[in-house]
Protein backbone atom coordinates (compact mmCIF):
# COMPACT_ATOMS: atom_id res chain seq x y z
CA UNK A 1 0.00 0.00 0.00
CA UNK A 2 0.97 3.64 -0.36
CA UNK A 3 0.03 6.80 1.59
CA UNK A 4 0.73 9.82 -0.65
CA UNK A 5 -0.42 13.34 0.16
CA UNK A 6 -2.78 13.68 -2.76
CA UNK A 7 -4.57 11.98 -5.60
CA UNK A 8 -2.37 14.17 -7.79
CA UNK A 9 0.51 11.78 -7.02
CA UNK A 10 -1.64 8.75 -7.81
CA UNK A 11 -2.63 10.22 -11.17
CA UNK A 12 1.06 10.61 -12.01
CA UNK A 13 1.76 6.92 -11.22
CA UNK A 14 -1.14 5.90 -13.43
CA UNK A 15 0.15 8.13 -16.23
CA UNK A 16 3.63 6.61 -15.93
CA UNK A 17 2.24 3.08 -16.21
CA UNK A 18 0.20 4.05 -19.26
CA UNK A 19 3.18 5.65 -20.98
CA UNK A 20 5.16 2.48 -20.34
CA UNK A 21 2.22 0.38 -21.60
CA UNK A 22 2.10 -1.55 -18.34
CA UNK A 23 -0.98 -2.93 -16.58
CA UNK A 24 -2.68 -0.46 -14.24
CA UNK A 25 -1.16 -0.89 -10.74
CA UNK A 26 -3.97 0.78 -8.74
CA UNK A 27 -6.55 -1.54 -7.16
CA UNK A 28 -8.37 1.01 -4.98
CA UNK A 29 -7.92 4.41 -3.35
CA UNK A 30 -9.70 5.78 -0.29
CA UNK A 31 -9.21 9.12 1.41
CA UNK A 32 -8.10 8.63 5.02
CA UNK A 33 -7.89 12.32 5.99
CA UNK A 34 -7.73 15.77 4.46
CA UNK A 35 -5.85 19.04 4.68
CA UNK A 36 -6.88 22.11 2.66
CA UNK A 37 -4.33 24.33 0.95
CA UNK A 38 -4.33 27.56 2.97
CA UNK A 39 -2.96 31.07 2.83
CA UNK A 40 -0.78 32.00 5.79
CA UNK A 41 -0.48 35.75 6.03
CA UNK A 42 0.39 38.77 8.13
CA UNK A 43 -1.90 40.90 5.96
CA UNK A 44 -5.55 41.62 6.47
CA UNK A 45 -7.83 39.64 4.19
CA UNK A 46 -11.60 39.92 3.71
CA UNK A 47 -13.82 37.82 5.93
CA UNK A 48 -15.16 35.45 4.84
CA UNK A 49 -12.24 34.83 2.51
CA UNK A 50 -13.15 34.95 -1.19
CA UNK A 51 -11.89 32.43 -3.71
CA UNK A 52 -8.28 32.44 -4.84
CA UNK A 53 -9.03 34.27 -8.10
CA UNK A 54 -10.26 37.30 -6.13
CA UNK A 55 -7.82 36.99 -3.24
CA UNK A 56 -4.53 36.73 -5.16
CA UNK A 57 -4.74 40.17 -6.86
CA UNK A 58 -5.25 41.72 -3.40
CA UNK A 59 -2.01 40.16 -2.16
CA UNK A 60 0.33 40.92 -5.04
CA UNK A 61 2.01 44.23 -5.72
CA UNK A 62 4.70 46.37 -4.17
CA UNK A 63 8.41 46.34 -4.87
CA UNK A 64 9.22 42.71 -4.13
CA UNK A 65 7.78 39.18 -3.88
CA UNK A 66 4.55 39.18 -1.89
CA UNK A 67 3.83 35.46 -1.88
CA UNK A 68 5.97 32.46 -0.92
CA UNK A 69 5.11 28.98 -2.20
CA UNK A 70 6.61 25.53 -2.69
CA UNK A 71 8.00 24.77 -6.14
CA UNK A 72 5.23 23.55 -8.49
CA UNK A 73 7.74 21.43 -10.40
CA UNK A 74 8.80 19.38 -7.36
CA UNK A 75 5.97 19.66 -4.82
CA UNK A 76 2.35 18.55 -4.90
CA UNK A 77 1.38 21.42 -2.60
CA UNK A 78 3.34 23.75 -4.87
CA UNK A 79 1.41 22.55 -7.91
CA UNK A 80 -1.95 22.94 -6.14
CA UNK A 81 -0.81 26.39 -4.98
CA UNK A 82 0.03 27.32 -8.57
CA UNK A 83 -3.46 26.29 -9.63
CA UNK A 84 -4.69 28.75 -6.99
CA UNK A 85 -2.51 31.79 -7.74
CA UNK A 86 -2.55 31.30 -11.52
CA UNK A 87 -6.27 30.57 -11.71
CA UNK A 88 -8.87 32.93 -13.12
CA UNK A 89 -12.53 33.40 -12.20
CA UNK A 90 -13.53 30.83 -14.84
CA UNK A 91 -11.34 28.16 -13.28
CA UNK A 92 -8.84 28.27 -16.15
CA UNK A 93 -5.30 29.66 -15.94
CA UNK A 94 -4.97 33.42 -16.41
CA UNK A 95 -3.36 34.81 -19.56
CA UNK A 96 0.37 34.32 -20.04
CA UNK A 97 1.02 38.04 -19.51
CA UNK A 98 -0.91 38.02 -16.22
CA UNK A 99 0.77 34.76 -15.20
CA UNK A 100 4.20 36.32 -15.74
CA UNK A 101 3.28 39.20 -13.45
CA UNK A 102 2.01 36.85 -10.74
CA UNK A 103 5.00 34.52 -10.95
CA UNK A 104 7.37 37.49 -10.64
CA UNK A 105 5.54 38.51 -7.47
CA UNK A 106 5.94 34.99 -6.07
CA UNK A 107 9.03 33.58 -4.37
CA UNK A 108 9.43 29.83 -4.75
CA UNK A 109 10.93 27.85 -1.87
CA UNK A 110 11.57 24.17 -1.29
CA UNK A 111 8.62 21.75 -0.90
CA UNK A 112 6.68 22.18 2.31
CA UNK A 113 6.06 18.48 2.81
CA UNK A 114 8.53 16.64 4.96
CA UNK A 115 11.17 18.07 7.23
CA UNK A 116 8.83 19.18 10.02
CA UNK A 117 7.59 22.74 9.65
CA UNK A 118 9.03 22.93 6.17
CA UNK A 119 11.25 25.35 4.31
CA UNK A 120 8.37 27.55 3.23
CA UNK A 121 7.21 28.51 6.71
CA UNK A 122 10.75 28.76 8.05
CA UNK A 123 11.56 31.28 5.33
CA UNK A 124 8.24 33.10 5.74
CA UNK A 125 8.61 33.48 9.51
CA UNK A 126 12.34 34.22 9.64
CA UNK A 127 12.29 37.93 8.78
CA UNK A 128 8.81 39.45 8.93
CA UNK A 129 10.19 42.99 9.08
CA UNK A 130 12.98 42.62 6.51
CA UNK A 131 11.09 42.69 3.25
CA UNK A 132 10.22 38.99 3.28
CA UNK A 133 6.93 37.92 1.62
CA UNK A 134 4.03 38.58 3.98
CA UNK A 135 2.03 35.59 2.76
CA UNK A 136 2.72 31.94 2.04
CA UNK A 137 0.76 29.01 0.65
CA UNK A 138 1.08 25.67 2.47
CA UNK A 139 -1.12 22.84 3.64
CA UNK A 140 -3.15 23.43 6.78
CA UNK A 141 -1.45 20.39 8.33
CA UNK A 142 1.97 21.97 7.84
CA UNK A 143 0.80 25.26 9.37
CA UNK A 144 -0.72 23.57 12.42
CA UNK A 145 2.39 21.49 12.99
CA UNK A 146 4.46 24.66 12.78
CA UNK A 147 2.53 26.73 15.32
CA UNK A 148 1.60 23.95 17.75
CA UNK A 149 5.10 22.75 18.51
CA UNK A 150 6.40 23.37 22.02
CA UNK A 151 8.57 26.03 20.43
CA UNK A 152 7.06 27.27 17.15
CA UNK A 153 9.53 27.02 14.31
CA UNK A 154 11.91 24.82 16.34
CA UNK A 155 12.83 22.83 13.24
CA UNK A 156 13.97 25.89 11.29
CA UNK A 157 17.76 25.63 11.10
CA UNK A 158 20.00 28.26 12.60
CA UNK A 159 17.74 31.29 12.91
CA UNK A 160 14.93 32.53 15.14
CA UNK A 161 11.47 32.85 13.68
CA UNK A 162 8.40 34.93 14.39
CA UNK A 163 5.40 32.85 13.31
CA UNK A 164 2.79 35.53 13.99
CA UNK A 165 0.08 35.31 11.34
CA UNK A 166 -3.22 33.67 10.50
CA UNK A 167 -4.26 30.93 8.12
CA UNK A 168 -7.15 31.34 5.71
CA UNK A 169 -8.80 28.66 3.58
CA UNK A 170 -10.18 30.54 0.54
CA UNK A 171 -13.48 29.41 -0.91
CA UNK A 172 -13.02 26.42 -3.21
CA UNK A 173 -9.39 25.86 -2.22
CA UNK A 174 -7.70 22.62 -3.35
CA UNK A 175 -7.42 19.91 -0.70
CA UNK A 176 -4.80 17.27 0.05
CA UNK A 177 -7.05 14.19 0.23
CA UNK A 178 -4.42 11.80 1.68
CA UNK A 179 -5.46 8.61 -0.12
CA UNK A 180 -4.74 5.08 0.98
CA UNK A 181 -3.66 3.37 -2.25
CA UNK A 182 -3.97 -0.38 -2.68
CA UNK A 183 -2.04 -2.13 -5.47
CA UNK A 184 -3.17 -4.90 -7.79
CA UNK A 185 -0.13 -7.08 -7.05
CA UNK A 186 -0.95 -7.65 -3.35
CA UNK A 187 -0.86 -11.30 -2.25
CA UNK A 188 -3.77 -12.55 -0.11
CA UNK A 189 -1.63 -12.18 3.01
CA UNK A 190 -0.63 -8.64 2.05
CA UNK A 191 -4.21 -7.70 1.22
CA UNK A 192 -5.37 -9.02 4.57
CA UNK A 193 -2.81 -6.76 6.30
CA UNK A 194 -3.99 -3.79 4.21
CA UNK A 195 -7.63 -4.50 5.13
CA UNK A 196 -6.73 -4.63 8.80
CA UNK A 197 -4.81 -1.37 8.61
CA UNK A 198 -7.71 0.33 6.82
CA UNK A 199 -10.13 -0.84 9.50
CA UNK A 200 -7.82 0.50 12.20
CA UNK A 201 -7.52 3.87 10.41
CA UNK A 202 -11.26 4.35 10.38
CA UNK A 203 -11.74 3.12 13.93
CA UNK A 204 -11.45 5.18 17.11
CA UNK A 205 -7.69 4.80 17.54
CA UNK A 206 -7.02 5.65 13.91
CA UNK A 207 -9.24 8.74 14.16
CA UNK A 208 -7.34 9.90 17.24
CA UNK A 209 -4.05 9.37 15.42
CA UNK A 210 -5.19 11.43 12.43
CA UNK A 211 -6.27 14.25 14.71
CA UNK A 212 -2.91 14.13 16.50
CA UNK A 213 -1.12 14.87 13.20
CA UNK A 214 -3.57 17.69 12.40
CA UNK A 215 -5.55 16.04 9.61
CA UNK A 216 -9.21 16.81 9.08
CA UNK A 217 -11.81 14.09 8.43
CA UNK A 218 -11.49 11.86 5.40
CA UNK A 219 -13.12 12.97 2.16
CA UNK A 220 -14.90 9.94 0.66
CA UNK A 221 -16.06 12.16 -2.21
CA UNK A 222 -12.39 12.61 -3.13
CA UNK A 223 -11.65 8.89 -3.46
CA UNK A 224 -11.60 8.95 -7.26
CA UNK A 225 -8.95 9.58 -9.89
CA UNK A 226 -11.20 11.41 -12.32
CA UNK A 227 -14.02 13.57 -10.93
CA UNK A 228 -12.29 14.50 -7.70
CA UNK A 229 -13.52 17.76 -6.12
CA UNK A 230 -10.38 18.03 -3.97
CA UNK A 231 -8.00 18.69 -6.86
CA UNK A 232 -8.26 20.48 -10.21
CA UNK A 233 -8.85 18.20 -13.17
CA UNK A 234 -5.98 19.22 -15.49
CA UNK A 235 -2.93 20.34 -13.57
CA UNK A 236 -0.71 19.77 -16.62
CA UNK A 237 -2.12 23.00 -18.07
CA UNK A 238 -1.29 24.84 -14.84
CA UNK A 239 2.27 23.49 -14.82
CA UNK A 240 2.79 24.42 -18.47
CA UNK A 241 1.58 27.97 -17.78
CA UNK A 242 3.88 28.25 -14.76
CA UNK A 243 6.92 27.05 -16.73
CA UNK A 244 6.14 29.49 -19.55
CA UNK A 245 5.58 32.36 -17.13
CA UNK A 246 8.84 31.93 -15.27
CA UNK A 247 11.01 32.09 -18.38
CA UNK A 248 13.09 35.23 -17.87
CA UNK A 249 13.13 38.41 -19.92
CA UNK A 250 16.39 40.04 -21.02
CA UNK A 251 16.38 43.84 -21.00
CA UNK A 252 19.17 46.36 -21.44
CA UNK A 253 18.61 50.00 -20.53
CA UNK A 254 20.82 52.52 -22.34
CA UNK A 255 20.46 55.86 -20.57
CA UNK A 256 21.53 59.14 -22.15
CA UNK A 257 24.01 60.94 -19.87
CA UNK A 258 25.00 63.65 -22.34
CA UNK A 259 25.43 67.22 -21.16
CA UNK A 260 21.88 68.19 -22.11
CA UNK A 261 20.51 65.71 -19.54
CA UNK A 262 21.81 68.10 -16.85
CA UNK A 263 19.17 70.67 -17.75
CA UNK A 264 16.64 71.42 -15.03
CA UNK A 265 13.42 69.54 -15.71
CA UNK A 266 11.00 71.12 -13.24
CA UNK A 267 10.35 73.44 -10.32
CA UNK A 268 11.99 71.10 -7.79
CA UNK A 269 15.38 71.68 -9.40
CA UNK A 270 15.72 68.09 -10.60
CA UNK A 271 17.58 67.58 -13.85
CA UNK A 272 16.35 65.47 -16.72
CA UNK A 273 18.80 62.79 -15.66
CA UNK A 274 17.58 62.90 -12.04
CA UNK A 275 14.01 62.38 -13.20
CA UNK A 276 14.98 59.53 -15.54
CA UNK A 277 17.15 57.80 -12.92
CA UNK A 278 14.38 57.97 -10.31
CA UNK A 279 11.92 56.51 -12.79
CA UNK A 280 14.24 53.56 -13.45
CA UNK A 281 14.90 52.86 -9.75
CA UNK A 282 11.18 52.89 -9.01
CA UNK A 283 10.58 50.17 -11.60
CA UNK A 284 13.27 47.73 -10.44
CA UNK A 285 10.78 45.97 -8.19
CA UNK A 286 8.82 44.83 -11.25
CA UNK A 287 11.74 42.62 -12.27
CA UNK A 288 11.72 38.96 -11.32
CA UNK A 289 14.75 37.34 -9.69
CA UNK A 290 15.44 35.37 -12.88
CA UNK A 291 14.90 38.28 -15.27
CA UNK A 292 18.09 39.58 -16.83
CA UNK A 293 18.77 43.31 -16.79
CA UNK A 294 21.71 45.56 -17.52
CA UNK A 295 22.50 49.28 -17.46
CA UNK A 296 24.56 51.21 -19.99
CA UNK A 297 25.09 54.94 -20.15
CA UNK A 298 26.24 57.00 -23.11
CA UNK A 299 28.56 58.61 -24.03
CA UNK A 300 31.52 56.56 -22.87
CA UNK A 301 35.14 57.56 -22.42
CA UNK A 302 36.24 60.36 -24.72
CA UNK A 303 32.65 61.11 -25.67
CA UNK A 304 32.41 57.95 -27.78
CA UNK A 305 30.51 54.70 -27.41
CA UNK A 306 29.05 53.67 -24.08
CA UNK A 307 29.89 52.87 -20.50
CA UNK A 308 28.68 49.55 -19.12
CA UNK A 309 28.43 50.12 -15.34
CA UNK A 310 26.15 47.11 -14.76
CA UNK A 311 26.40 44.22 -17.26
CA UNK A 312 23.32 42.17 -18.11
CA UNK A 313 22.68 39.63 -15.34
CA UNK A 314 19.87 38.04 -13.33
CA UNK A 315 17.90 40.50 -11.21
CA UNK A 316 18.98 39.52 -7.72
CA UNK A 317 18.58 42.01 -4.91
CA UNK A 318 22.30 42.78 -5.08
CA UNK A 319 22.08 43.33 -8.84
CA UNK A 320 19.27 45.83 -8.35
CA UNK A 321 21.31 47.63 -5.72
CA UNK A 322 24.23 47.90 -8.15
CA UNK A 323 21.95 49.51 -10.73
CA UNK A 324 20.71 52.08 -8.21
CA UNK A 325 24.28 52.80 -7.09
CA UNK A 326 25.45 53.24 -10.68
CA UNK A 327 22.66 55.70 -11.39
CA UNK A 328 23.51 57.72 -8.29
CA UNK A 329 27.14 57.94 -9.42
CA UNK A 330 26.51 58.97 -13.04
CA UNK A 331 27.16 62.57 -14.10
CA UNK A 332 25.74 63.99 -17.37
CA UNK A 333 28.38 65.33 -19.73
CA UNK A 334 29.48 65.07 -23.35
CA UNK A 335 27.71 64.27 -26.60
CA UNK A 336 25.08 61.79 -27.72
CA UNK A 337 26.44 58.79 -29.68
CA UNK A 338 22.91 57.48 -30.08
CA UNK A 339 23.29 55.32 -33.20
CA UNK A 340 26.45 53.56 -31.98
CA UNK A 341 24.64 52.80 -28.70
CA UNK A 342 21.59 51.40 -30.47
CA UNK A 343 23.70 49.10 -32.66
CA UNK A 344 25.87 47.86 -29.77
CA UNK A 345 22.92 47.52 -27.40
CA UNK A 346 20.85 45.49 -29.85
CA UNK A 347 23.77 43.12 -30.35
CA UNK A 348 24.09 42.71 -26.60
CA UNK A 349 20.44 41.80 -25.95
CA UNK A 350 20.39 39.56 -29.03
CA UNK A 351 23.40 37.55 -27.86
CA UNK A 352 22.77 33.84 -27.12
CA UNK A 353 21.03 33.38 -23.75
CA UNK A 354 19.33 29.97 -23.29
CA UNK A 355 15.79 30.01 -21.93
CA UNK A 356 15.23 33.74 -22.36
CA UNK A 357 11.74 34.62 -23.52
CA UNK A 358 11.62 38.36 -24.18
CA UNK A 359 14.56 40.51 -25.34
CA UNK A 360 14.53 44.28 -25.51
CA UNK A 361 16.78 47.32 -25.65
CA UNK A 362 15.29 50.39 -24.00
CA UNK A 363 16.97 53.69 -24.91
CA UNK A 364 16.09 56.88 -23.02
CA UNK A 365 17.42 60.02 -24.71
CA UNK A 366 16.80 63.77 -24.93
CA UNK A 367 18.61 64.61 -28.16
CA UNK A 368 19.71 63.76 -31.66
CA UNK A 369 22.85 61.79 -32.41
CA UNK A 370 26.26 63.44 -32.18
CA UNK A 371 29.52 61.66 -32.75
CA UNK A 372 28.46 58.16 -33.78
CA UNK A 373 30.51 56.18 -36.28
CA UNK A 374 27.28 54.49 -37.38
CA UNK A 375 24.89 56.41 -39.61
CA UNK A 376 21.13 56.62 -39.28
CA UNK A 377 20.80 54.00 -42.00
CA UNK A 378 23.36 51.73 -40.32
CA UNK A 379 21.32 51.83 -37.13
CA UNK A 380 18.04 51.24 -38.94
CA UNK A 381 19.39 48.23 -40.82
CA UNK A 382 20.99 46.74 -37.70
CA UNK A 383 17.77 47.01 -35.73
CA UNK A 384 15.67 45.42 -38.47
CA UNK A 385 18.18 42.62 -38.98
CA UNK A 386 18.56 41.74 -35.29
CA UNK A 387 14.85 42.05 -34.55
CA UNK A 388 13.99 39.84 -37.50
CA UNK A 389 16.58 37.17 -36.65
CA UNK A 390 16.44 37.08 -32.84
CA UNK A 391 13.22 38.80 -31.75
CA UNK A 392 15.15 41.47 -29.83
CA UNK A 393 13.05 44.64 -29.86
CA UNK A 394 14.05 48.30 -29.61
CA UNK A 395 12.08 50.78 -27.49
CA UNK A 396 12.98 54.46 -27.33
CA UNK A 397 11.71 57.02 -24.82
CA UNK A 398 12.30 60.50 -26.23
CA UNK A 399 12.23 63.51 -23.93
CA UNK A 400 13.57 67.07 -23.94
CA UNK A 401 14.55 68.18 -27.44
CA UNK A 402 14.14 64.65 -28.84
CA UNK A 403 10.91 63.64 -30.53
CA UNK A 404 9.77 60.36 -32.05
CA UNK A 405 8.63 62.02 -35.28
CA UNK A 406 11.48 64.51 -35.64
CA UNK A 407 13.55 64.16 -38.80
CA UNK A 408 17.03 62.70 -38.32
CA UNK A 409 20.06 63.33 -40.46
CA UNK A 410 20.02 60.57 -43.06
CA UNK A 411 21.99 59.91 -46.24
CA UNK A 412 20.51 60.92 -49.57
CA UNK A 413 18.07 63.34 -48.00
CA UNK A 414 15.90 60.54 -46.58
CA UNK A 415 13.55 61.72 -43.85
CA UNK A 416 13.95 59.10 -41.16
CA UNK A 417 12.80 59.51 -37.56
CA UNK A 418 13.19 57.59 -34.32
CA UNK A 419 9.92 55.87 -35.19
CA UNK A 420 11.62 54.51 -38.30
CA UNK A 421 14.63 53.30 -36.32
CA UNK A 422 12.63 51.17 -33.89
CA UNK A 423 11.12 48.96 -36.61
CA UNK A 424 7.55 49.46 -35.45
CA UNK A 425 6.25 46.85 -37.89
CA UNK A 426 8.38 44.28 -36.04
CA UNK A 427 7.26 45.27 -32.54
CA UNK A 428 9.50 48.23 -31.67
CA UNK A 429 8.02 51.45 -30.33
CA UNK A 430 8.98 55.04 -29.64
CA UNK A 431 7.38 57.07 -26.84
CA UNK A 432 7.38 60.84 -26.47
CA UNK A 433 7.50 61.87 -22.80
CA UNK A 434 7.81 65.26 -21.19
CA UNK A 435 9.99 65.26 -18.06
CA UNK A 436 6.88 65.18 -15.88
CA UNK A 437 5.69 62.11 -17.81
CA UNK A 438 8.92 60.12 -17.60
CA UNK A 439 8.14 58.19 -14.43
CA UNK A 440 4.76 56.98 -15.66
CA UNK A 441 6.06 56.20 -19.15
CA UNK A 442 9.07 54.21 -17.94
CA UNK A 443 6.99 52.37 -15.34
CA UNK A 444 4.36 51.33 -17.87
CA UNK A 445 6.98 50.26 -20.40
CA UNK A 446 8.86 48.09 -17.90
CA UNK A 447 5.58 46.59 -16.74
CA UNK A 448 4.84 45.58 -20.31
CA UNK A 449 8.34 44.21 -20.85
CA UNK A 450 8.36 42.01 -17.77
CA UNK A 451 4.85 40.78 -18.55
CA UNK A 452 6.05 39.87 -22.04
CA UNK A 453 3.52 42.04 -23.86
Amino acid sequence: MWLPDSTVDVREVRALSRRAQLPGPIRAINSIGSSPVVLVTRSQVPSPAPGWSRLVPLLLGGSGPALLTPDPETSTVGLLAAAAYLGGPDGKPVSLAEARQRVRATAVAAPDTGGGAGAVLCRWAAAPDAGAPVSAIVSEQTWLRFIRMNRPGAECPGRPVSPGGVSVAPAGTPVLDHPLVEFTWNTPVQQSAVDGFRQWLFGGNGRDSREAVHLRDARPDCSGLELNPCVPADLDVTLDRYVQAQRPGRVLLALDTSGSMAKVAGPAGLTRFDVAARAVVQTLGQMGARDEFGLWTFPGAGGKGQRQPVPIAAGSERHRQRIAEALRGARPQGGTPLYDTIVAGMRAVAAPAPGVDRRALLVLTDGKDTGSAASTEDARRAVRDLTGRTGAVLFVVATGEAGCRDALDAPGGARLSLRDLVAADLGGECFDARPDQLSATVAELFKRLWRGE
